[in-house]
């Protein structure tokens, strides 16, 4: 998709080298690459979407424009971030329409109307099965209510600190792309190719930065919406060096090749020498994300498939990875940690739930830094109570020690997992203790 659409702006070295510094982009550690974020995923249909909306300008086909709309649609399912590329699309839609081509309003607004029935149809699809299933309080409880409320948590000075380390981070790790990017800053105002197109990348480069701004965390991943941006840049920058020398087409390789393989050669410890574990470690510390995998495992083989558990922390991954289901919506703890109106009702809530289910099984995740991330001044009766419900007939099966020092973990099981833990971080796998039924059959009475 990348190589398409620079193909489509530019010429085909640009879709070339934009869809290679894509992937290097995006598969970075420093920008949570390798993990399953929304953004990865929201990103598939958008892009889908920015090569339909070109075709369909150049073409005027409506079927083409329709399904751009769809694959925006699509894209604001998996996250609300993308409004922002959904957004550069409508308005460089209307930009084309009235300034370019100065189509009277009334065809304007009909072709605004093809387009945008594909984001309201799936919405409005969306909305009717939420209500069907009985479950649309909770949805716009989520999705709307709890979410303008964390994007409030941010200040301005974090927001500035946390910024300036994902630069610095985003441009050491990768300085030849970064560098072709700020080239592609000027070369999308001065490459003859963009004659009429300059507006769209303008749009398309500042929007997509936006994309990262909700709620003024930046977090890591929410870089990765900016990516295609950065990455275009690099292919425009790499086709007008190239238009302005002679022998064009060796320069651009030549271009190409010592920029992109130099971030491969600078990445070469992650890309061919580290294992998965080792770089969930070096990324995430000591997160539990490799012990989910044993933890899984231990509760699939251990149970049936209609058993259910809860994960008292923040680990939805073991849900994954056993293939067993949560008693509760809440399937991290998050937000009830976090200095927000709602905290107490979720808290609430997520208790009912899993009072309510009796569960098979007890995941009790005793990590405050990395699984739960308490706010300074968050008060939460969650950990008192979650301590006092595992009493309530459960036996530990599996225990999981981690030594932060080291970024090692030991696992015991059975009789040896009961024992206190020697560690202040720690996993306890807890089974529900079945009582054994009284027995039917006939007792012969004892002699005498």
């Amino acid at each position: 998709l990348m190589y398409m659409l620079g193909r489509r702006l530019c010429d085909e070295w640009a879709g070339l080298v934009a869809a290679a510094c894509y992937a290097l982009l995006t598969v970075s550690p420093r920008l949570d690459g390798p993990f399953a974020n929304t953004e990865q995923f929201l990103l598939v249909p958008a892009l889908a979407g920015f090569v339909l909306l070109l075709r369909a300008i150049e073409t005027t086909r409506r079927r083409d424009l329709a399904l751009a709309g769809v694959m925006f649609g699509l894209s604001l399912l998996i996250k609300q971030h993308a409004i922002f590329l959904a957004g550069c699309a409508g308005l460089y839609l209307l930009f084309d329409r009235t300034v370019r081509r100065r189509q009277s309003w009334r065809s304007t607004l009909a072709e605004a109307a093809v387009f945008a029935t594909g984001p309201i149809a799936l919405w409005g699809l969306l909305y009717l099965w939420m209500w069907m299933a009985g479950v649309f309080e909770q949805f716009w409880f989520m999705t709307v209510r709890y979410a303008s409320e964390y994007a409030q948590f941010a200040t301005f000075e974090q927001m500035r600190g946390t910024l300036q380390r994902r630069f610095t981070g985003m441009f050491t790790d990768q300085p030849a792309i970064w560098v072709l990017m700020l080239i592609g800053l000027i070369a999308a105002w001065r490459h003859p190719r963009l004659r009429g197109r300059r507006v769209f990348v303008a749009l398309f480069f500042v929007l997509s930065f936006l994309g990262t701004t909700p709620g003024l965390h930046f977090r890591q991943h929410y870089f990765v919406i900016w990516m295609p941006a950065v990455a275009l840049m690099g292919g425009l920058a790499v086709s007008m060096i190239a238009a302005s020398l002679p022998r064009a087409r060796w320069a651009m390789a030549a271009i190409a090749i010592v920029c992109l393989g130099l971030t491969v050669f600078q990445m070469r410890q992650f890309l061919f020498i580290d294992d998965p574990i080792t770089i969930s470690r070096k990324v995430h510390g000591i997160n539990p994300f490799p012990e989910s995998i044993e933890i899984a495992k231990y509760i699939r083989e251990n149970s049936s498939p209609d058993d259910t558990l809860v994960i008292i922390g923040s680990e939805p991954q073991i849900h994954f990875y056993s293939r067993r289901r949560s008693v509760t919506g809440h399937i991290y703890v998050y937000p009830m940690l976090e200095p927000q109106p709602f905290a107490e009702r979720m808290t609430e809530e997520m208790i009912a739930d899993v009072e309510a289910a009796d569960p098979e099984y007890l995941i009790l995740v005793r990590m405050l830094r990395e699984s739960w991330v308490i706010w300074p001044g968050a008060e939460s009766r969650l950990i008192t109570w979650a301590q006092d419900y595992a009493r309530r007939g459960f036996s530990t099966v599996m225990l999981v020690e981690f030594d932060r020092e080291n970024m090692r973990s030991r696992t015991s099981y059975e009789q040896e997992a009961r024992r206190k833990p020697a560690t202040d971080a720690w996993i306890r796998v807890m089974r529900r203790v079945r009582k054994s039924p009284p027995s039917t059959a006939h007792t012969p009475p004892a002699p005498g």
